[in-house]
C-alpha cells in the first residue's frame, strides 16, 4: 500500500512539472518574401500560451539568404545578445538590449569583419570607456563619455600608431589640439559635443599659420583667413553654413592679387578675374552654377588659352596659342586628365604626353622638327604654387550605426528560458553554505547555468541535529536526527541588473530521516537506557523565488544565491520499535501527518566555473 501511495504521489509531482513545462512550450513561425516560401525573410517564436506575443529566438534574412539580425525577446520585448549582419554575411554589430533598448557593450564592426568600435550604450547615450579602431585593426582614438558626452582625455592617433590629436573633454567640451605625425601642432580650438566651435588656428609644419577662422556647430562660419608660409595672406572670404560665400580673393606670395570673384554655394559664380604678379591681367573665366570657359591672355591682349571648367576642374577640348595666333598644343580633359600634343609653329608635332590637374607626369616624348624621336623625359615640379587646398577638419565623431530591430504589427511573449543565445555564457556553479549546520544541515550543490536564462541543479543536504554533538550525548527522551535530502530543481532567470538576477523556480525533493532518542526501559525488559526512533521519507514538490548575485554573468566569478517558498508533499513514518504510551509521548512533537508543507528557504554560496574559451555558442 505504501509503495501505491508513493507512486500516486510521484505522478503527481511529475504531472505538474509538466503542466509548468508545457506552459514554456514553444512554436516556431516563418515568413517569406515570396508566396511560394523559398525565400525565408524571418523565423520567430511565439508560446502556446500567447500567441500574440514574441518569445525567444527572432532571426531575420537578407533576400540572398544571409542572415540579417538574430536576438532573443522576451514578453514582447528585444532583449539579451543582439547580432546584426551586412548583406555579405558579415557581421555588422552585436551588444544588449533591454527592454527594446540598448544596454551594455557594443561592439561594432568593418565589413571586412574587422572591429571598428566598441563601448557601452545605455538607453541611446554612450557611457564609460570607448574605443574606435581603423580597419587595419590599431586603435583611431579612444576616451570616456558621461552621459552621452566625451569626458576627460582624449586621444586620436594616425593609422601608423603616432598621436594625431589630443583633447580635455569636461562634459562634452574641451580644446582640441591636432597634430603632424612629427608632433608639431596642426590645429587647435574648441571642441563642443563632437563638433568644432569658436575660433579655430591651422598651423604649417614650420609653426607658422595656415588658416584662421570661426566655426559653429562644426561648420565654418563668418571671415576667413589663408596664409602662406612667409605669413602673407594666401586667400580670405566669409563662410555661411559651411560653404564659400560672396567675394573671394586669392594672393600670390608676395601680396598681389591671383584671382578675384564671387562664390555661392561654395562653387564660382559670374566673373572671375585671374592676375600676374605684377597686377596684369592673366585671364578670365565667366562661371555659371560652378561651370565656366576659362580665357587666358598674352599681355597683347591675344588669346593664349581657352578651354572649360566645372568645379575649377578641366573638361573637354582645350587650345593653346603662340601669340601669333597658331596652335600651340591642345588637349581633350576628362575630369582633369588628358593626353596633351604640342606642336612647332609650321603644325609639326613637337611633344605629347598626360596631363594629370594642371602638372606633365608620365613620360613625355619630344620630337625634332623633321619627325623624328628626339628623346624621352619625364616632367619635375617645384611645389610652388600661390594658391594652396586646404583640407576640410576630420569629423571626429564616428558615425553612430544606429541598431534596429524588427517591427510588428503585434508584440510578441516567448519563453525565452529554453531558447539558447548565440555567444550566451554556459558553466557549472558549485556551492554551499559553511553556516548551514548551525540549523542541522549541510548544503551542497551543482548547477549546469545557462547565461541569464536558465539553471538545472542538484542538491544534496545531510542532515543532522544536533550537528557538532554525537548522539550519546543527547539527553534521555530528546530527540536527535540523522539523514539527507535530495533536491531536483530548475531555475528561470530573468537578466542582470543592479542587484543580481531575479528568478522563479521548481522542485522536487525527496527526504529520509531517521528520527532517534534515548530513553529509560521502563518495561525492565532491556535493565536500563535504550535508543528508539522512528523513520520519516518524504516527497514533496515545491515553487519558489529567488535572487542570484554573479560577480560576472557571463563568465566565471563567485555567485550568492537567496531564495524563499513552499510546496505540498507526502510524509510516510514508520517506528522501529514497539509502542508503549510513554514511547509515543517521546515523539509527539513529530509531525504525524501524511500530508506536508515544506517552507523553502536557503542561502548558498558559491562559484561558477565555465569553460576555458569562454562562453558557448549556439547554433539553430
Amino acid at each position: 500500500m505504501v509503495a501505491t501511495v508513493f507512486k500516486q504521489v510521484f505522478l503527481l509531482a511529475f504531472g505538474l512539472l509538466c503542466v509548468v513545462q508545457s506552459l514554456t512550450a514553444q512554436e516556431e513561425k516563418s515568413v517569406y518574401y515570396d508566396q511560394e516560401k523559398k525565400y525565408l525573410k524571418e523565423k520567430y517564436h511565439v508560446s502556446y500560451a500567447n500567441p500574440r506575443e514574441l518569445q525567444g529566438l527572432y532571426e531575420s534574412y537578407y533576400v540572398t539568404g544571409n542572415k540579417q539580425m538574430m536576438g532573443n525577446y522576451s514578453r514582447g520585448t528585444a532583449t539579451g545578445l543582439w547580432e546584426y549582419y551586412y548583406e555579405s554575411g558579415g557581421i555588422k554589430m552585436k551588444g544588449y538590449l533591454e527592454n527594446g533598448i540598448p544596454f551594455g557593450k557594443w561592439e561594432y564592426f568593418y565589413e571586412s569583419g574587422k572591429k571598428s568600435m566598441q563601448g557601452s550604450l545605455y538607453g541611446e547615450v554612450r557611457g564609460g570607456n570607448w574605443t574606435f579602431y581603423f580597419e587595419h585593426g590599431d586603435i583611431k582614438s579612444e576616451g570616456a563619455f558621461k552621459n552621452g558626452e566625451r569626458q576627460g582625455i582624449w586621444n586620436y592617433f594616425y593609422e601608423d600608431g603616432t598621436l594625431k590629436a589630443q583633447a580635455f573633454y569636461e562634459n562634452g567640451t574641451g580644446i582640441y589640439k591636432e597634430f603632424y605625425p612629427s608632433g608639431q601642432l596642426k590645429a587647435q580650438g574648441l571642441n563642443k559635443g563632437g563638433r568644432s566651435e569658436g575660433k579655430w588656428v591651422y598651423y604649417f609644419e614650420d609653426g607658422s599659420k595656415q588658416a584662421e577662422g570661426m566655426f559653429r556647430e562644426g561648420e565654418r562660419v563668418g571671415d576667413w583667413k589663408y596664409f602662406h608660409t612667409n605669413g602673407e595672406i594666401s586667400a580670405e572670404g566669409a563662410f555661411e553654413a559651411g560653404t564659400k560665400e560672396g567675394n573671394w580673393k586669392y594672393y600670390h606670395e608676395d601680396g598681389t592679387v591671383s584671382a578675384e570673384g564671387n562664390l555661392a554655394d561654395g562653387k564660382k559664380d559670374g566673373s572671375w578675374k585671374l592676375f600676374e604678379r605684377d597686377g596684369q591681367t592673366k585671364g578670365s573665366v565667366l562661371y555659371r552654377d560652378g561651370f565656366g570657359t576659362y580665357t587666358e591672355y598674352f599681355e597683347s591682349g591675344k588669346i593664349k588659352v581657352k578651354g572649360d571648367l566645372k568645379d575649377d576642374v578641366k573638361v573637354g577640348q582645350w587650345y593653346y596659342y603662340f601669340e601669333s595666333g597658331v596652335l600651340e598644343g591642345e588637349c581633350f580633359f576628362t575630369d582633369g586628365v588628358g593626353v596633351f600634343r604640342g606642336y612647332y609653329e609650321d603644325g609639326t608635332l613637337k611633344m605629347e604626353g598626360e596631363v594629370r590637374n594642371g602638372d606633365r607626369v608620365g613620360e613625355w616624348k619630344l620630337y625634332h622638327e623633321d619627325g623624328s624621336l628626339a628623346g624621352l623625359y619625364r616632367p619635375i615640379y617645384e611645389d610652388d604654387k600661390p594658391v594652396f587646398r586646404l583640407s576640410e577638419t576630420e569629423n571626429l565623431v564616428p558615425d553612430r550605426v544606429p541598431y534596429n530591430k524588427p517591427e510588428y504589427k503585434f508584440k510578441n511573449r516567448n519563453s525565452r528560458y529554453f531558447t539558447p543565445r548565440v555567444g550566451e555564457y554556459k558553466g557549472w556553479i558549485f556551492a554551499t553554505n559553511p553556516a548551514a549546520p548551525l540549523l542541522g544541515g549541510l548544503p551542497v550543490s551543482v548547477e549546469h547555468y545557462s547565461q541569464e536564462r536558465l539553471g538545472y541543479e542538484f542538491q544534496f543536504i545531510y542532515l543532522k541535529q544536533p550537528f557538532f554533538k554525537g548522539s550519546s550525548s543527547v539527553q534521555d527522551n530528546k530527540l536527535f536526527l540523522q539523514g539527507s535530502r535530495i533536491k531536483l530543481r530548475q531555475k528561470f532567470y530573468d537578466s542582470d541588473n543592479l542587484f543580481g538576477m531575479f528568478y522563479f523556480g521548481q522542485e522536487v525533493a525527496f527526504t529520509s530521516i531517521d528520527h532517534r532518542a534515548h530513553i529509560i526501559d521502563s518495561t525492565g525488559v532491556n535493565n536500563g537506557r535504550i535508543t528508539i526512533g522512528t523513520q520519516e521519507q518524504k516527497i514533496e514538490y515545491g515553487l519558489f523565488l529567488g535572487n542570484r548575485w554573479l560577480s560576472d554573468p557571463g563568465g566565471s566569478g563567485f555567485t550568492v544565491d537567496a531564495y524563499i517558498g513552499a510546496g505540498i508533499g507526502y510524509r510516510l513514518l514508520r517506528k522501529n520499535y514497539q509502542e508503549t504510551a510513554e514511547r509515543n509521548n517521546v515523539f509527539s512533537d513529530l509531525n504525524q501527518s501524511n500530508i506536508s508543507f515544506p517552507i523553502i528557504i536557503g542561502v548558498n554560496i558559491g562559484f561558477l566555473v565555465g569553460p576555458k574559451n569562454g562562453p558557448g555558442f549556439f547554433v539553430n
